[in-house]
């Protein structure tokens, strides 16, 4: 239970950013477990009749954002960065947070069906999640 309040208070504070170092000194891997997770699965989507079964896009969805993960923290530790392997995953999973919001808001609206508006309303949607995640 106080690793998912831990979890609740990273994803609060990746929705409402403010100065803390103390979220950055506990650094937890749950939280961007969690967000890959959800990720790969609604990318891996297709319909049910599909003849794809989608295992290949989890496993590269989810290879694609832990390996990047890693190499960007290595290269931070080798350009001298002083923040520690596990806190820079930490950091870096939790940057995925408007990229699943924005998966999650788009499949919900092509549920909703597809077409000239459900497109608009989706890109409407990615654009919003990209200002977000620039702030």
């Amino acid at each position: 239970m106080r690793d998912l309040k831990a979890v609740g208070k990273k994803f609060v504070h990746v929705m409402y950013p403010r100065k803390s170092s103390a979220l950055l000194r506990d650094w937890d891997l749950w939280g961007p477990l969690v967000l890959c997770v959800a990720l790969a699965l609604m990318l891996q989507g297709g319909s049910a009749d599909s003849k794809d079964d989608g295992g290949p896009q989890f496993a590269e969805v989810f290879v694609i954002i832990w390996f990047g993960a890693v190499v960007i923290t290595l290269n931070s530790k080798l350009l001298g960065g002083t923040i520690s392997f596990f806190q820079s995953l930490c950091v870096l999973g939790y940057c995925v947070m408007p990229l699943t919001v924005a998966m999650l808001v788009c499949r919900l609206v092509l549920l909703a069906g597809g077409g000239t508006v459900s497109f608009i309303i989706r890109l409407i949607v990615v654009g919003a999640m990209f200002a977000w995640s620039t702030l």
